[in-house]
């Protein structure tokens, strides 16, 4: 392209973008149509243009019909669409409508021409303003999500269970049904990325049927009990859309109002003792937590983490008759000695070498690690302990073991 050409097609390009942001600016300051909006913005941009709301939504449409090839875009909707304009694998265009931390809903592009470079800069120009505009009208669209959010930030806010009735109530009006079990998930993260974090908790909520709001700053969820609630679940789904490991608490399985509070405080707990220990992975549950996790948690679930922590040797000890649990209370007593094991359990070396080798193979060859070792000692103290430890709890709490 010759140095005039390029000059005029540079020109070109810029009057369109004035003209467009013109257009979009009487949009905004005067009549607040969107559907004007749509049919300006796909003039400009050469393409059938649709806003769509979080819930999925059509608000308008540049078209009397609907795209069909609107659905892959949709279908995103279903995992979160990410606030920066992006090109899908359908070759449409998507971009992310959000206001703070708020996020209300989607453009896409259904490019009618090629490709142009323009396209990103011009559906950030339309996204925002279109957000504002949606967000003007109150968000009225997307009510349904609003009275979810609203919904568990007041079941946060409430410090008496004497007032938690409406709040039942208005859970099962939108389908939800607290006496069900749960879990709380809270995520912290940098203010750069909370409208990602928010439009991913957005879009998961809905997506789980579950509920979004915000406490103490953190974004925090409600995820019904089941596979979308496992801590790699939630890390992997929120990791892709925010494209940065934020750290996540996630507490255990909870019931009713009082239990939304509870797991919210276990999951702020799970959140920081996970930073504090420079834990690698970014959502944490008690039981990733080990003993820290026990200590944490309201139901102190001994025989649970007994199982996870040693669960393979006790199984084997009760279909083998053996004795690998003595044998690791003599090899800890001992300061990890096998020799002195030996002494102790008055029987020869090598049965206490096949013994630790059997362990090897039933725990992982890294039993012996400072981290696991650690975790083995304090679940064989518990181990010695168990019976007394449950019925004090059942004396505190009757209807802890009343099941």
């Amino acid at each position: 392209m010759s140095p005039l050409k390029d000059l005029r097609e540079k020109l070109r390009t810029l009057r369109a973008e004035r003209n467009l942001q013109a257009a979009l600016i009487d949009a905004l300051l005067v009549n607040g149509d969107l559907h004007e909006m749509a049919l300006t913005a796909a003039r400009a941009l050469d393409g059938r243009i649709t806003i769509v709301a979080a819930d999925g939504s059509v608000l308008a449409m540049s078209e009397d019909q609907i795209d069909e090839d609107l659905h892959p875009a949709l279908r995103l909707l279903d995992i979160a669409v990410p606030p920066d304009p992006v090109q899908i694998e359908s070759g449409l265009w998507v971009s992310g409508m959000c206001v703070g931390d708020d996020y209300l809903g989607c453009i896409v592009l259904n490019p009618q021409g090629g490709p142009s470079e323009q396209h990103p800069a011009q559906l950030r120009l339309l996204s925002d303003t279109a957000a504002r505009i949606v967000d003007r009208r109150g968000n009225l669209t997307d009510f349904r999500g609003h009275i979810r959010d609203n919904l568990l930030n007041s079941v946060l806010a409430q410090k008496s269970v004497d007032h938690d009735r409406p709040h039942l109530e208005r859970a099962a009006h939108i389908g939800i049904d607290l006496e069900d079990p749960f879990v709380v998930a809270v995520v912290q993260s940098e203010q750069s990325l909370r409208c990602r974090v928010n439009l991913w908790a957005s879009s998961y909520a809905a997506q789980v049927g579950g509920l979004r709001g915000t406490h103490n700053g953190d974004v925090v969820l409600l995820i019904p009990e089941g596979p979308q609630a496992l801590p790699e679940t939630i890390s992997e789904s929120l990791t892709r859309i925010a494209r940065a490991e934020l750290p996540v608490g996630i507490s255990s399985a909870h019931l009713g109002t009082a239990g939304v509070r509870e797991g919210c405080r276990e999951a702020r707990w799970c959140l920081e003792a996970a930073v504090a220990l420079g834990a690698k992975k970014t959502a944490t549950s008690p039981a990733d937590l080990g003993f820290v996790g026990l200590m944490l948690s309201r139901d102190y679930d001994i025989p649970g983490y007994l199982t996870r922590v040693l669960g393979p040797v006790l199984d084997y000890d009760r279909t083998h008759r053996g004795e690998l649990t003595a044998t690791l209370h003599a090899y800890f007593a001992t300061g990890s000695s096998p020799s002195r094991a030996a002494e102790q359990l008055h029987m020869h070396t090598n049965t206490v070498a096949r013994r630790l080798h059997r362990i090897s193979e039933l725990l992982g060859e890294d039993w012996k690690d400072p981290d696991p070792a650690l975790e083995i000692q304090l679940a064989l103290r518990l181990l010695s302990v168990q019976d007394t430890l449950t019925l004090s709890r059942s004396e505190r709490d009757p209807a802890a073991t009343a099941s």
